[in-house]
């Protein structure tokens, strides 16, 4: 008897499919008629109310929502995830080379202190609002530059015990 019921609904969703162009008519019109045989044969089967049988029902309708739901983010992230473009390797390396061809070499040497003049003042004071920090100098100072030591000559030698370990 159940085969006959889903049978007949299979037929019913292939006829709803041609006749509804829109897929999620057709696919609301399956769930109403799979979610009618469903309670027609739970009807059968147990000796539930009314009420407890809409609330299994409810229950089963939302599952299948869920699902159809989680199917679509998934469709939708791995979409994006495929759009998006990794760097390569290269695509970095011309930018460290292109970030050194600014830096200035001997600029800020020994903590000697920078002062910029002119058009660059100006410039350094409106991206200091900005950004903070002075963003100018900050691309032009070398990486490796050479600092004093600003440590108590007392504790030049001194390692801390944790380093110890």
């Amino acid at each position: 008897m159940v085969f006959v019921e889903f049978s007949y609904v299979a037929m019913q969703l292939k006829r709803t499919c041609r006749i509804f162009a829109n897929r999620r008519f057709a696919i609301l019109i399956s769930c109403i008629s799979v979610t009618l045989v469903l309670w027609s044969i739970m009807r059968r089967k147990s000796n539930l109310t009314a009420e407890e049988l809409e609330v299994v029902i409810t229950n089963l309708r939302v599952e299948k929502l869920k699902k159809e739901l989680k199917r679509q983010v998934d469709s939708v992230v791995s979409s994006e995830l495929r759009n998006i473009s990794f760097r390569s390797e290269d695509d970095y390396e011309a930018q460290i080379r292109q970030d050194e061809a600014k830096k200035v070499p001997g600029l800020g040497d020994d903590g000697v202190p920078v002062i910029l003049r002119g058009e660059e003042a100006k410039r350094a004071e409106e991206l200091m609002k900005v950004e903070a920090f002075n963003i100018l100098l900050s691309d032009r100072i070398p990486y490796s530059r050479k600092l004093p030591d600003a440590r108590n000559p007392k504790y030049l030698f001194f390692v801390p015990c944790c380093f110890l370990k």
